[in-house]
C-alpha cells in the first residue's frame, strides 16, 4: 500500500524507478496486482496518472470493483504523507516475494517428490535452476552503469598492454596453444567460442587438449560436459595427452616402453590432482546444462566451460519441436547466456556442413556451420579446424596438397615434385599426417587467421610449432620449430 500510494503522488518519478525492479507478481494481494498491471500499462502509454484517471482505467478493464472501488483508490492515495521513503517501500515487497517464492518452489519440489514422476538427479536439477533464478533476482541491482569506472578500467588494461607491448600479454584464460593466446589474448570472460569440423577432425582432442592445459598445467577450474564420450574415455585421452603415451598401447595392446610405464603413476596424480571436473550425460537439456554449470560455478569456483557437442543437446521447448534450426537457435543462445550470466568463457565444439567436403582438400569456412546461422552470430570466437590429411582421396593427392602447403625439410628443401628421394618421400607424408590448422574464422575484437598447428594422432595432442607471435604481417606470422 506505501509503494502505490507513492506511485499515485509522484507517479512518473517513482514508476520509472521502481519498474524494472518490482512485477505485479511481487505483491501479494491481487488487487494490489490489478493496480500496479493497470499503473504500468498507463505509463507505458504516456497517459496521465492521477486517482480519477486510475479509476476510469480500472473501470473500463471491468477491474475497478475487484481491486477495490474508487474508495480503495482513495484510501491508497492518503495512505502515507509523502513518497520519500518509497525505496524502503520497494524493499520490503521484494524480500516478502522473495519469501513467499520460497515457500512456493519448495511446497512444489515436496509434491514432485511425492509424486515419483521424475528421477532424483532432475529433481536436483529443477531445484537449483529455480533457486539459482530467484537467488539471481534477489541481488538484482541497477543495470545502468556510469562509463567513469569502466573509462578507467580499461585504461588500466591499455597502460598495462603498453608496458608489456612486444611480449605475450594474456588478458584472459590462457589456452596453451601459443598463437590463438596471442591472437585472442586469451579467452574472456563471457565469450562464446566454437570449435567447428566436420567428423573426425580432432575436434574432441583439441577441445581435452584445451581442458589439460588449462586445468592440469595451469590450474584453471574446468567444467567438461561430453555428449559423445564417455567419462572414462575422457580420462583415457587426457592420461596420454599428459604422458604422452599412444593411446592405442595404452588401452588396446598394452605394449608400450618400461619408462613410459613407469611415468603413468606420476602423471596419473597430476591429472587426478587438477581441478578438472567431467559430465558425461548424453543428450543434455539446455535447462540442465545451464542449472549445472550454475552449480559448478557456486560450489566448484569453475571458470571455463567446454561443451562437446553443441548439436547433441536438447532444447525441450514446444517451439523447438517444430523444426531443428530453431532447436539449434535456442541452444546456441542459451550457451551464450550461460556464458553472460555466468561471466565465463564456454568453448563448444560444433558439426560443421558437408559443404567443406566438396571443396579441394575440405577446407572449411565460416558458413559451413550447421544447421542455424545463430551460432555464427552468437558465437563472439569461431575456431575451425582443419586436417587436409583426412580429405585426401587417393596417394596422387599427397604431392600436390604438398605443394598447397608449401612444405619443406629441415634443410629448407622442397617436399613435393615428381623425383623426391624415399627419405623424403617419407618426411612428406609425415608431415602431412600431422599437419593442422585452426583457423580463427570470426573474432569480436581481434584479428583473424591461420594458425598451424602440428598433430601427433597416437597421443592425440595438437602442439604449437611457432616460436614468434602471432602478426598481421604474414611474413611474421608462424616460424617452425
Amino acid at each position: 500500500m506505501g509503494l502505490l500510494a507513492s506511485i499515485l503522488q509522484m507517479p512518473i518519478t517513482v514508476l520509472d524507478g521502481c519498474s524494472d525492479r518490482v512485477t505485479p507478481a511481487h505483491f501479494f494481494m491481487s488487487q494490489h496486482q490489478m493496480i500496479y498491471s493497470a499503473l504500468l500499462r498507463m505509463r507505458e502509454a504516456n497517459r496521465a496518472i492521477d486517482l480519477i484517471t486510475l479509476g476510469q482505467f480500472l473501470s473500463d478493464d471491468g477491474q475497478l470493483e475487484s481491486s477495490g472501488g474508487r474508495s480503495y483508490l482513495t484510501t491508497l492515495q492518503t495512505f502515507v504523507p509523502t513518497a520519500a521513503n518509497v525505496d524502503y517501500y520497494i524493499d520490503i515487497v521484494r524480500r516478502k516475494f522473495i519469501r513467499r517464492a520460497i515457500i512456493t518452489i519448495c511446497t512444489g519440489l515436496v509434491r514432485q517428490a511425492h509424486e515419483e514422476n521424475d528421477d532424483e538427479h532432475t529433481l536436483l536439477d529443477v531445484a537449483q535452476a529455480d533457486i539459482t533464478a530467484l537467488s539471481m533476482d534477489a541481488d538484482q541491482q541497477d543495470v545502468l552503469k556510469h562509463v567513469h569506472d569502466g573509462a578507467f578500467g580499461v585504461l588500466e588494461k591499455f597502460e598495462e598492454a603498453f608496458h608489456h607491448r612486444g611480449q605475450q600479454a594474456i588478458h584472459g584464460l590462457a589456452t596453451g596453444i601459443i598463437d590463438l593466446d596471442r591472437m585472442t589474448a586469451g579467452l574472456k570472460k563471457q565469450q562464446l567460442i566454437i570449435v567447428g569440423a566436420r567428423p573426425s577432425q580432432g575436434k574432441t582432442a583439441l577441445a581435452m587438449n584445451l581442458a589439460a592445459n588449462m586445468a592440469i598445467t595451469n590450474g584453471i577450474p574446468v567444467a567438461v560436459f561430453s555428449m559423445e564420450m564417455s567419462y572414462d574415455e575422457i580420462v583415457e585421452r587426457l592420461m596420454c595427452s599428459v604422458s604422452e603415451v599412444s593411446l592405442q598401447a595404452l588401452r588396446l595392446t598394452g605394449f608400450m616402453a618400461r619408462n613410459d610405464f613407469d611415468r603413468l603413476p606420476e602423471h596419473a596424480s597430476k591429472v587426478g590432482g587438477s581441478p578438472l571436473w567431467i559430465d558425461d550425460s548424453p543428450a543434455l537439456t539446455i535447462s540442465a546444462f545451464k542449472a549445472r554449470c550454475r552449480r559448478a560455478k557456486s560450489q566448484l569456483g569453475v571458470k571455463a566451460v567446454i561443451v562437446d557437442y553443441l548439436q547433441l543437446m536438447r532444447s525441450p521447448s514446444r517451439r523447438a519441436q517444430d523444426a531443428r534450426w530453431l532447436e539449434i537457435t535456442e541452444i546456441s543462445a542459451a550457451l551464450k547466456a550461460t556464458a553472460k550470466e555466468l561471466q565465463l568463457p564456454v568453448i563448444c565444439c560444433a558439426q560443421l556442413n558437408r559443404e567443406a567436403e566438396g571443396r579441394e582438400f575440405g577446407k572449411p569456412k565460416l558458413s559451413d556451420l550447421r544447421e542455424s546461422g545463430s551460432i555464427e552470430q552468437d558465437a563472439d570466437v569461431v575456431l575451425l579446424l582443419w586436417r587436409p590429411e583426412r580429405h585426401l582421396e587417393h596417394y596422387g593427392q599427397r604431392d600436390k596438397l604438398a605443394k598447397k602447403l608449401k612444405l619443406k625439410d629441415s634443410d629448407g628443401a622442397d617436399l613435393f615434385g615428381d623425383d623426391l628421394e624415399k627419405e623424403k618421400l617419407s618426411e612428406r607424408d609425415r608431415q602431412i599426417n600431422e599437419y593442422a590448422e585452426l583457423i580463427v574464422a570470426k573474432q569480436r575484437n581481434g584479428p583473424v587467421g591461420d594458425i598451424r598447428l602440428r598433430f601427433e594422432s597416437d597421443i592425440t595432442k595438437f602442439q604449437s610449432v611457432t616460436k614468434k607471435s602471432w602478426s598481421n604481417n604474414p611474413a611474421e606470422r608462424q616460424q617452425d620449430l
